[in-house]
């Protein structure tokens, strides 16, 4: 599976989630006009204020939904069998945050005026920590990621090519470049004992070292 199929597949479970969230707002808006109540009888009564206390604190609901004044729904809180998740749109009604925790892990995406999604962060397994880049066309352009080795830095061009690495462990540090076939150019590498540098041609010839 590739890093964007596997990107897709965890957005698609909140999608899930905010589907059924969906479902369930009329049931949200009880419970919310519940919690109101509750909060007007604290006010007008201030001494039955602890018995409104336990009422607000034992309020639960598994979706609960966010409306702007125009009614226009601007984000989602649900709760389902694959996890809580959040979802925050703007004044178009376009999702651009969407986060949730799922059995793998806790992951943030975070989409364009155009609903495209751009940015995804997440610390799911069995992948690493990592943070991922996407072009308009929904390509991955650039990721990072921190693991036991070390810390990673990757940069692709249009077609989906790795042009740019650049990588930290205990060893030290390197950096290499690659043409648009994918073969390395340029490495760099740096250690507290030595460094050193090497060139190669398209053919595979080192030009310098």
């Amino acid at each position: 599976m590739s890093e964007l199929d596997a990107l897709k597949e965890r957005l698609a479970k909140l999608e899930s989630q905010v589907n059924r969230s969906r479902r369930l707002t009329a049931f949200s808006a009880i419970l919310g006009a519940l919690a109101i109540a509750g909060l007007l009888y604290q006010w007008s009564n201030p001494g039955d204020s602890k018995q409104a206390s336990k009422l607000a604190q034992k309020l639960q609901a598994e979706s609960f939904t966010l409306v702007d004044p125009a009614g226009k729904v601007r984000g989602q809180w649900a709760m389902t069998d694959k996890g809580p998740g959040l979802m925050l749109a703007d004044d178009k009604g376009i999702e651009r945050v969407r986060l949730g925790v799922i059995a793998e892990g806790p992951y943030v995406g975070l989409q364009d005026s155009e609903g495209r999604l751009r940015v995804v962060m997440d610390a799911t397994k069995p992948d690493d920590p990592s943070v991922s880049v996407l072009d308009e066309q929904g390509m991955i352009r650039g990721r990072m990621v921190v693991n036991a080795a070390g810390s990673f830095l990757s940069l692709k061009d249009t077609k989906g090519k790795t042009r740019f690495g650049q990588g930290v462990t205990r060893e030290g540090g390197g950096l290499t470049l690659l043409d648009e076939e994918g073969k390395e150019r340029l490495r760099l590498k740096a250690s507290t004992s030595a460094w050193s540098a090497s060139g190669l041609t398209a053919s595979g010839t080192r030009r310098f070292t």
